[in-house]
């Protein structure tokens, strides 16, 4: 069953149940609104998104659709394209008749601005993108930060970040586990602040174990969005930490 309010990257039916225990059930209605481009309303004929003036020009306006009825629940199962309408909230009315002639339906004016409707859900197919900022891909330190810092924005004004991981490798091979080394690992975050775009970071109390001399790194970090899609293309920032003196010696003139 949908939730109001929330948001999903895949939205193979609408269903849910309703009460009627006296006279039963005439018929269910559904019109769907995407908010985008100033308003499209799913079109059952066409299988399209359509404006007001289309559904006008079609005489049917508003585009009400049937509903499946059965003894005690109601689905919509036709596949709807979402993708026009991608990080957009969609917005539901019903009309509900029982067989005794009792009725619920929305005002037009509503469906025209949008108001009073029965559910509401974003649908977000896109996928979150974080990136590392406290260090410049290909950069040395000499300095054993405890704390990793970075960004994350949920693309096109999804419904936000709420959770980041980073992953920390060395060229040897074996991963940052806090503490010591091993098998991969993606840990969590520590700080996660902001939306659509997030500040995260990383701390570690063991930082004079994860940087050791003479050694590359390869940080990743991986966010995730409220509709639980996944950043998957995560890109590495690589760091090499070098705490060794330079040294020098003289070979002309001859001492």
């Amino acid at each position: 069953l949908f939730r109001s309010g929330q948001a999903y990257n895949t939205v193979p039916s609408i269903e849910g149940d309703y009460t009627e225990i006296t006279s039963g059930i005439d018929y269910m209605q559904i019109v769907i609104k995407g908010d985008f481009g100033g308003g499209v309303y799913w079109d059952e004929p066409t299988l399209a998104w359509k404006t007001q003036t289309d559904l006008e020009g079609l005489a049917r306006w508003p585009p009400w659709t049937n509903l499946a009825v059965y003894s005690s629940s109601w689905a919509y199962t036709t596949a709807v394209d979402y993708t026009p309408n991608n990080s957009r909230w969609h917005k539901l009315w019903f009309k509900i008749k029982d067989v005794a002639g009792n009725y619920k339906e929305p005002a037009t004016a509503d469906i025209e601005t949008g108001a009073n409707a029965d559910l509401t859900f974003m649908y977000d197919a896109e996928e979150p993108v974080s990136v590392i900022t406290s260090f410049i891909d290909g950069e040395a330190t000499n300095i054993a930060t405890g704390t990793i810092v970075g960004t994350a924005q949920d693309i096109n004004f999804g419904p936000g970040i709420n959770n980041l991981k980073v992953r920390i490798s060395r060229d040897d091979g074996v991963y940052w586990q806090e503490p010591g080394w091993g098998a991969s690992t993606w840990l969590n975050y520590s700080t996660l602040v902001g939306s659509p775009e997030a500040a995260w970071t990383r701390s570690t109390a063991y930082s004079s174990q994860l940087w050791e001399d003479n050694h590359q790194y390869s940080i990743n970090s991986k966010a995730y969005d409220y509709a639980t899609n996944v950043e998957t293309a995560f890109s590495t920032t690589t760091v090499i930490y070098d705490v060794t003196k330079p040294t020098s010696t003289v070979i002309r003139p001859p001492l």
